[in-house]
């Protein structure tokens, strides 16, 4: 089932996850106060995501492109200090 999940991330485009990231700031503490991308990874692990990538946006986000456990796909914001979800794109569910 990964496999699958993994598959059909890699074959969405970059557009099929357009959202325009500076529209909102998640932080605007320095990034030594931040979360690692690691920490960041784990909190959605745990969360029963599979993240294909993890970036960090122009309103300083990490912002990754997730599939759930049911195979529906969202690119989520996370606050980079609190890690809290600061907004859910939804792409496929």
């Amino acid at each position: 089932m990964k496999n699958i999940i993994a598959c059909v991330l890699l074959g969405l485009s970059g557009s099929a996850l357009a959202m325009d990231s500076t529209a909102f700031t998640c932080s605007s503490e320095d990034s030594e106060y931040w979360q690692s991308e690691a920490d960041i990874l784990q909190l959605a692990h745990n969360m029963g995501y599979l993240v294909e990538y993890l970036e960090v946006t122009p309103g300083n986000c990490y912002s990754g492109s997730v599939a759930d456990e049911s195979g529906a796909i969202t690119e989520l914001f996370f606050d980079p200090v609190s890690g809290a979800i600061m907004h859910t794109n939804y792409v496929n569910q």
